[in-house]
């Protein structure tokens, strides 16, 4: 019963904002920036898409099929060490 009430008193702020005209501003600026904002959206996915590949064929390694593990080379290039990322097939 008392969740009913706080989410009545949630509602009633969103009723408010129909009266206030900086409210009224706000959702005029976010609706007439939107293709920005998509636009923005966009490139944001297009860069982690490309820089998280990137790195995932940075960090890759060589299956061991015995320890069940991604071998890459060791530091200095002196032979191998297994990986620590366990969440990268």
């Amino acid at each position: 019963v008392l969740r009913v009430l706080r989410l009545a008193r949630v509602f009633r702020i969103f009723k408010l904002g129909k009266y206030s005209q900086g409210m009224q501003l706000m959702v005029r600026v976010v609706q007439a920036s939107a293709q920005a904002m998509y636009l923005l959206g966009f490139f944001i996915l297009l860069g982690t898409i490309v820089f998280g590949s990137i790195v995932f064929f940075a960090e890759e390694g060589v299956y061991d099929p015995e320890t069940d593990t991604y071998m890459r080379p060791g530091i200095g290039g002196i032979g191998t060490e297994e990986s620590p990322f366990t969440s990268i097939p």
